[in-house]
């Protein structure tokens, strides 16, 4: 998706009322000893207010908590900055693109300037996207996280287009604070199940057979959609299950006749380890 990043509202952008707040709620400070802390200034109960009711974005809890709030509350601070303060939008890692399991922000920033730099949009994009995205996390797996400062400072990225190596990497809102709802590389983490022969198999069948095979472990069944179009060979229903890992009954050693409600015993297993799907074929 191009966009004009000269044209986006800056993420981390401080209004100029509030410019002596955040330098005073990012300057360094001694860290005090929870028998020597003094009292906050008017100006950092200010500053304070400012970044707990969101009118102040920082890229951590104000620096004077250091001289003013107990270990404890600090921590506890930190733990509220976390959860309700930093925004993370998360991409899916292709299969074809591999990534070290510690592969760090430097290393992906980098690479991303490469393939999106130049004197163009690429080079603007990445450039700001360095200063404001606070982490770059990948899980080792298939999901980079990119964490920012604030709702207000991921908003400009929400749905961006970053290529990256062989792939490109689009950039979704978080759901993890939302209990049973997954966004779209959440849902690519799981692991699936890949079955031929769309005109010939019912998905509500579907869904008994891997159901009773997998203790009702079946998250959704899909058939390609639009960007089915493109690809050679799109016969074929998609069988998402809830877990990053192969279930147990589906494993080296399984029965076909078990996943069979119909008599016949013709399903054959053919792993794909790399891509972690297995393809049954009827």
């Amino acid at each position: 998706m191009a966009r004009d990043w000269t044209l986006q509202p800056l993420g981390l952008a401080i209004p100029d009322e509030l410019q002596k707040l955040y330098a005073l709620a990012t300057a360094d400070y001694p860290l005090h000893d929870d028998s020597a802390l003094r009292q906050m200034t008017a100006l950092e109960l200010d500053a304070l207010d400012a970044y707990m009711t969101g009118r102040l974005d920082l890229p951590a809890p104000p620096t004077f908590l250091t001289c003013t709030m107990s270990t404890l509350k600090r921590l506890a601070i930190l733990k509220f900055h976390k959860e309700h303060i930093e925004a993370t939008l998360i991409a899916f890692v292709e299969a074809k693109i591999r990534l070290g399991k510690h592969i760090t922000r430097q290393a992906i920033l980098r690479e991303l300037l490469a393939a999106n730099g130049g004197p163009t949009q690429g080079d603007k994009m990445v450039k700001r996207l360095m200063g404001e995205a606070l982490r770059i996390v990948f899980d080792g797996r298939n999901t980079l996280s990119f964490v920012f400062a604030s709702k207000r400072a991921a908003k400009p990225w929400i749905g961006a287009a970053l290529k990256f190596r062989t792939g490109v990497l689009q950039l979704h809102e978080s759901s993890l604070a939302k209990p049973g709802v997954q966004a779209p590389p959440q849902v690519a983490q799981q692991y699936a199940v890949r079955v031929l022969g769309v005109a010939v198999l019912d998905p509500v069948e579907l869904l008994t057979i891997f159901n009773r095979a997998t203790s009702d472990n079946v998250l959704d069944i899909r058939q390609r959609g639009m960007d089915g179009l493109n690809t050679v060979d799109n016969d074929y229903w998609t069988v998402i299950f809830r877990g990053l890992d192969c279930p147990p009954a589906l494993r080296d050693g399984t029965d076909p006749a078990s996943l069979s409600t119909n008599g016949t015993n013709s399903l054959q297993k053919m792993f794909t380890i790399w891509t972690r799907t297995i393809t049954v074929r009827s």
